[in-house]
């Protein structure tokens, strides 16, 4: 068998949707498959080649857009902390103020046109040591606290709209 380096034009598809088949990228080469005759004259199919992108452990695409996910601690998600996030085009250094469930980074993605989209995810402990245990049971106190207060400005808003009413 001999072979031959040829330079093809090629026509390149990838399939975006979200079938089974969205991890397929489609080459099709014009003029270099198989032998038929039309009028009397031989002509060659279009030669189709199909490769299957495996999925990546960390990043997902979805058509231009990187889906990843990172997690954080609960006092990250509560106090907000600088986040080190891992894109195609290198790490994003990201301030995260407060708890949201998502971060975008735009023009992050596929070729930089696409988002990268970064899910965040929080990560609760499973264990707590008697420290931990304690700074705990205090925040809970303390919100039971707040809500009974808020709770009793409640009713006496409410014992003086009734008091309008009548």
């Amino acid at each position: 068998m001999t072979s031959e380096k040829v330079n093809i034009p090629c026509i390149i598809g990838v399939n975006n949707s979200n079938t089974s088949e969205s991890n397929n990228v489609y080459i099709k080469i014009p003029n270099k498959g198989n032998e038929y005759k039309h009028n009397n004259q031989v002509k060659y199919s279009g030669l189709y080649v199909r490769i299957k992108v495996d999925d990546h452990e960390y990043f997902k695409r979805e058509g231009d857009n990187i889906i990843t996910n990172h997690y954080i601690t609960v006092s990250q998600a509560v106090l907000g902390a600088e986040l080190n996030i891992r894109t195609l085009h290198g790490i994003k250094h990201v301030k995260l103020r407060r708890y949201k469930d998502k971060i975008v980074l735009m023009n992050e993605g596929i070729n930089k046109k696409g988002k990268h989209i970064v899910k965040i995810i929080i990560k609760l402990p499973s264990v707590l040591n008697e420290e931990q245990e304690r700074i705990l049971n205090q925040i809970c106190e303390f919100e039971k606290q707040e809500k009974n207060e808020k709770m009793q400005i409640l009713m006496e808003n409410g014992k003086k709209l009734e008091k309008l009413n009548q």
